[in-house]
């Protein structure tokens, strides 16, 4: 976006130039608080690839809503985002996993692997292999 805030005739359109110019500044300035990163990672439970199943991280805002939520797709404990997506740097993530016992989570009679596995993350700026280990709870 590019203004052009030079000598005007008239005062109103200087000032309402000069005011889109610093609201533009501040847009970008403020934008989505950091870089998509791309992410992938490998899913365990019980210490073997889960076969199938979801990893979605949904992003925490400041206020303590939630936000952006991107999913990706376990195939063989296995899951990648596609190249341009991922998650933001720098920013706190509530992240769900679901995993099933056979190749599609769509199919009759698929079963559950364990209840949705949540925790929390923060995407630091080096980060962006994610392995998660999910182990059953103790009864």
């Amino acid at each position: 976006m590019g203004f052009n805030c030079t000598k005007n005739d008239h005062p109103q359109t200087s000032i309402a130039c000069w005011g889109a110019c610093l609201f533009s500044l501040l847009l970008s300035a403020c934008g989505t608080g950091g870089k998509i990163q791309p992410v992938t990672g490998k899913v365990l439970f019980q210490g073997k690839p889960v076969p199938t199943g979801h990893v979605t991280f949904v992003q925490i805002t400041d206020n303590g809503d939630t936000g952006r939520k991107v999913s990706y797709q376990i195939q063989n404990g296995i899951y990648q985002s596609p190249e341009g997506t991922g998650i933001t740097q720098g920013k706190d993530y509530l992240v769900e996993i679901d995993g099933y016992n056979e190749t599609s989570p769509q199919d009759e009679g698929q079963q559950r692997l364990f209840p949705l596995w949540k925790t929390k993350l923060n995407a630091s700026l080096s980060e962006h292999n994610l392995n998660f280990n999910i182990e059953p709870l103790a009864n």
